[in-house]
C-alpha cells in the first residue's frame, strides 16, 4: 500500500510557532487540510485560535456590555476605544510588526494570508483615501498585487496617483448622496469650487464595475467618512473583503481635518457597535493603534475567519 505523502512535504505558510495553546495533533490536521486548497485563506493554525473561540467571544460580550453601559460617556474619556482589542491574537511573521499601542503612518498591520505572500497567485486590494500619500498602494503594487486606488478629489495627473503601478480611479467608496458630497466640499482635502466631479460609488457597485467577485484586501483613510461607508456600503455588502484596515474617527477628531459634521455623535457607544456589527459578519479585530497626533482616532485591521472558512 503505498505511504501517503507528509504534509509537512507541501507548500504552505502558517503562523509562527510561537502561538501558545495550541494541541500539536490539530494543529498537523489543519494544516494537511489548508495544504490542499489555492484559494486565499489564513495561516493554518490561526484557525485554531478561531474555531477556539473564547478569546473572541470574551471580546464581543465586553463590546456589548460597553454598549450598554450607562456610564460609558466616563469611560470615554479613557479612550473611545477602550473595549475594542484583539480577538485574534498574531505575532510577526504572521502580522506586519509586533503589536503596539500607537499607529505609525504608512505601517499596516496587516494579516500575511497567503495571497499577501504570493501577490501573484491572485490578490486584489482596494484602497480608498490618496489624498497627499500612496506610499502604502505604490508599495502593494510593487509585490505583484493587483491595487486599486480611489479618491474623487485627487486628479489623475497629481503626481500622487500619475503613472503608478496600481491603477487609480477618481471616484471616491461610498453612496452617492446629497449628504456626502456636501461634507466633502467641507474637508481639508477638498478643492471646495469642485463639488460637481465628486463621485461616489458603492463598494458592490464597483466591484461589478471592475469585475472582482471577492477582495482579499479593503483599506481605507476617508477622515471620517467611514461611518458612511460602512452604513451605507460595507455592512450591507454581499462580497465581504478577506481583510479590513481602516481609521477610525470619533467625536473628538481635529476638525481641521475630520469634519466635525460626519463624527460629532460617534462615541464610546457607537464605536462598540459598530464593532458588534462587524464581529456577527465574521469579522476579528488583529491590530488596535492610536493615532499619536489624536486620540480620538485610531488604525484597526480586521480580518473575516468566516469568508475564509468559505473560501477553503
Amino acid at each position: 500500500t503505498p505511504q501517503p505523502t507528509p504534509c509537512s512535504m507541501a507548500p504552505v505558510i502558517l503562523l509562527a510557532a510561537s502561538l501558545v495553546g495550541l494541541a500539536a495533533s490539530h494543529a498537523s490536521e489543519t494544516s494537511c487540510l489548508l495544504q490542499t486548497r489555492t484559494k486565499p485563506q489564513l495561516p493554518a493554525e490561526s484557525w485554531l485560535r478561531y474555531e477556539n473561540g473564547t478569546l473572541a467571544n470574551e471580546q464581543r460580550a465586553v463590546l456589548l456590555a460597553g454598549r450598554n453601559d450607562p456610564h460609558a460617556m466616563a469611560r470615554e474619556w479613557q479612550s473611545p476605544f477602550i473595549d475594542v482589542n484583539p480577538s485574534l491574537k498574531l505575532l510577526p511573521p504572521d502580522i506586519d510588526h509586533a503589536p503596539r499601542s500607537k499607529n505609525q503612518e504608512g505601517s499596516k498591520n496587516l494579516v500575511q494570508t497567503k495571497h499577501l505572500q504570493n501577490p501573484k497567485a491572485g490578490c486584489v486590494a482596494y484602497a480608498a483615501g490618496i489624498a497627499t500619500d500612496s506610499g502604502f498602494e505604490e508599495q502593494l503594487a510593487l509585490t505583484g498585487c493587483e491595487v486599486h486606488a480611489f479618491d474623487c478629489t485627487v486628479d489623475e495627473k497629481q503626481r500622487v496617483v500619475y503613472r503608478k503601478d496600481f491603477i487609480f480611479h477618481k471616484w471616491c467608496l461610498g453612496a452617492s448622496t446629497h449628504s456626502n458630497v456636501q461634507k466633502l466640499t467641507e474637508s481639508a482635502f477638498s478643492a471646495k469650487d469642485d463639488a460637481d466631479s465628486y463621485v461616489f460609488k458603492t463598494l458592490e457597485e464597483t466591484m461589478d464595475e471592475l469585475g472582482h467577485t471577492s477582495l482579499d484586501l479593503l483599506k481605507f483613510d476617508i477622515e471620517g467618512f467611514e461611518w458612511a461607508l460602512f452604513r451605507d456600503s460595507l455592512l450591507s455588502s454581499r462580497r465581504l473583503p478577506l481583510q479590513l484596515s481602516f481609521e477610525l474617527h470619533t467625536a473628538r477628531a481635529n476638525p481641521k481635518f475630520v469634519p466635525a459634521d460626519l463624527v460629532k455623535d460617534k462615541h464610546l457607544k457607537e464605536v462598540n457597535d459598530l464593532f458588534l456589527r462587524l464581529f456577527d459578519l465574521g469579522y476579528r479585530v488583529v491590530s488596535k493603534e492610536i493615532n499619536p497626533g489624536d486620540a480620538a482616532c485610531a488604525e484597526f485591521v480586521l480580518v473575516n475567519v468566516d469568508v475564509a472558512k468559505a473560501e477553503i
